[in-house]
This record gives structure tokens, sequence and C-alpha cells, in this order.
């Protein structure tokens, strides 16, 4: 038996992180810059010509975070990749909010993990999400 795949994606830059902000917002008007649709569009074809065209990775489920800027990039990512699994959208890999620690931040993305027990998985989140597991 393989262990499993996990592989963890950054939305895109979205009109927010223009000058190097980072967003916790929640608005659907935090969208993808042209920048960031770019960005997603690379890792996609990334994972089209490196990882799923080996067989690297089978029956991957994408896991996207709830907000505009994930669902784009995992739209994008998926649009290029129609051999993924279609889409889910999550809220437990929303942004980290500003009370939020880094053990509740990682109690929510453990719960989405271990939902999906032995599922290759391609999880789209955001920044602070990333750091919190990194």
């Amino acid at each position: 038996m393989r262990n499993r795949i996990i592989i963890i994606i950054r939305h895109g830059q979205c009109v927010s992180n223009i000058g190097g902000q980072y967003s916790v917002s929640t608005d659907a008007d935090d969208v993808l810059t042209e920048l960031g649709k770019e960005q997603a569009t690379q890792t996609g074809q990334f994972f089209k010509n490196l990882v799923l065209s080996n067989s690297l990775c089978n029956n991957v489920k994408i896991i996207s975070s709830d907000l505009e800027r994930a669902k784009q990039t995992s739209s994008i990512i998926k649009s290029i990749n129609p051999s993924l699994l279609d889409v889910s959208y999550d809220e437990r890999l929303r942004e980290k909010n500003k009370k939020e620690t880094i053990k509740a931040v990682l109690k929510r993305v453990k719960d989405v993990f271990s939902e999906n027990d032995q599922q290759d998985l391609m999880i789209i989140t955001h920044g602070h999400v990333l750091e919190s597991i990194f």
C-alpha cells in the first residue's frame, strides 16, 4: 500500500495582496488579479505536466477554501486537469483570523485531512494557514 499524497497550494495573488499585504478578508470582491490567474494557470500546468501525467497521483480530490480567491484558483487548476476529481469547498480551510491560535488552525486542517483518510488530496488554501502548518 502506498502513502497518500497531499498537495497544499496557496491561492493566486488577489486584489488585497497588491503591495505585499496578507488578506484576512472574507469579501467576495477580493478576487484574483491577472497575475493571480496566471499563477493558478502555471500551477495547473505544473501538475498536468509533471505530476498527474506521470501517474504519481490518481483520483486526487480537490478541497478548497470557500473564499472567492481560493475558489477561483481551484477552478483554474481543475479546468487544466479534468482528471482531478470534482472540487469541494470547506470553510475550515479559510484564512486564519486574528484571534485564532496556530493550534486551532492546525486542528481544523487536520480534521479535513482525517475526514478524507487514504484519499489523495489537493488543498487550496491561504498564506496564514500554510504558515501555521509549516
